[in-house]
């Protein structure tokens, strides 16, 4: 059975970006996917909101960037659909249809699918006509012609959000009255370009190579009518992938996992991070942002296994040719790095390794300043190959005097 220090349920963008973190925290770290890279983000064909790319990037293509930028720092992604879950105490265990792994810290970024109508050819209509995001997707139908499906604030505020940048915008709901709030009304009422058509679902798209319009059904008499339109933005809700941590951590009513902004859940070493959890905006920079302060609490809780489960008082940092490492008290080797020589007084720091249940991070920060003391005593000169002595020489721009 393989054993990490963190394992990531779900290659999104919150998965990624909380593996990459935590690799270069020098934790030992395995994404696990079901399908493919990225998730829904892979499925989007253009993302334009996402800061640093000047004209956009396809979905897809920002998937396998964040995948090869976390592989960079060692993570590694396997795949395979989990069906088992042994949360309580340590090791956490995970079973799949073809594995079973081990972990000390488990993040689940699962994320959470819109809702579809169903509609005939509604899949292949998905990023030619046919969309479930209105912040992400609204500047392509800029003075265009729009309609929302729904009844809920979800819906509502798209129509608010499409109302600023198309031509009109039609909220279609199958009830004569709205689900949302009291607060929506009032700017509902002053948005000159919405228009509501009630008592009515959408039975079927109108399209060539785009959508062009949609066939509407009324809910009450059953007639049908067209409605030509550039964009139709489903909005009917979206749906967490949750159902395998029921009872497991604590879940809300609408299927989410309870977390915070710390991304901790009700359960000791388990954290939810992006679409999967409780939180106000679902973007593909708020579930990297999770991904991130994920680590930083995951580091925290690496800290507190280690006084629990070892009362080391103390360490001995001891060096011989080409190697500096760390010994407990019993003689019990935690950490180590090793170093390669290159010309004379020259050396590549090719590794740097250490048990994590020994507070891994810790001494493997102190295995790199060591090592920087003996250069600047030896005269050497050192290069920082591995990734996390290039990630202690960046955070200590002291360091550079030694570089070669």
């Amino acid at each position: 059975m393989k054993m990490f220090d963190v394992i990531v349920l779900g290659g999104g963008p919150a998965g990624y970006t909380a593996a990459l973190y935590c690799a270069r925290a020098n934790l030992k770290t395995m994404i696990l996917e079901k399908m493919w890279p990225g998730g829904q983000m892979a499925t989007t064909s253009q993302v334009d909101n996402y800061p640093g790319f000047n004209e956009g990037i396809d979905g897809h293509e920002l998937s396998e960037r964040m995948k090869l930028g976390a592989e960079r720092f060692g993570v590694i992604s396997e795949y395979g659909e989990v069906v088992s879950i042994e949360a309580s105490g340590q090791p956490k265990r995970i079973k799949t249809n073809s594995a079973e792994y081990e972990c000390k810290a488990l993040i689940i970024a699962t994320g959470a699918a819109p809702r579809s109508l169903n509609l005939p050819h509604e899949d292949e209509l998905r990023g030619r006509g046919v969309a479930y995001c209105a912040t992400c997707d609204g500047m392509f139908f800029k003075n265009k012609v729009v309609a929302v499906v729904g009844g809920g604030n979800s819906a509502v505020a798209d129509a608010l959000y499409l109302s600023k940048i198309c031509k009109k915008v039609y909220l279609i709901h199958r009830r004569n009255r709205l689900n949302a709030t009291k607060t929506y009304l009032a700017p509902l009422d002053e948005a000159e370009n919405i228009e509501f058509i009630w008592s009515s679902q959408v039975v079927e798209p109108i399209y060539g190579d785009l959508l062009t319009g949609i066939k509407l059904e009324n809910t009450e008499t059953g007639a049908v009518s067209q409605l030509d339109c550039d964009g139709l933005f489903i909005a009917i809700g979206r749906r967490p992938n949750t159902d395998l941590f029921e009872g497991i951590v604590d879940i809300d009513e609408a299927g989410y996992i309870i977390a915070d902004e710390t991304t901790q859940t009700n359960v000791e070493g388990i954290y939810a991070v992006g679409d999967v959890r409780t939180k106000p905006l679902r973007q593909i920079i708020t579930a990297a942002s999770d991904g991130a302060v994920a680590s930083k609490f995951i580091e925290d809780y690496f800290v507190q296994l280690c006084g629990r489960n070892h009362k080391v008082k103390s360490l001995r940092y001891k060096s011989e040719p080409n190697r500096f490492f760390v010994l407990t008290p019993e003689n019990y080797e935690v950490g180590e790095l090793n170093l390669e020589p290159t010309t004379d007084n020259t050396f590549i720091i090719t590794h740097v390794g250490v048990d994590n249940s020994y507070n891994g991070l810790g001494i493997a920060k102190e295995l790199v300043r060591q090592t920087v003391e003996a250069a600047r005593q030896n005269h050497w000169k050192l290069i920082p190959r591995c990734p996390f002595a290039k990630v202690e020489y960046d955070k200590h721009p002291e360091y550079k005097d030694t570089l070669a």
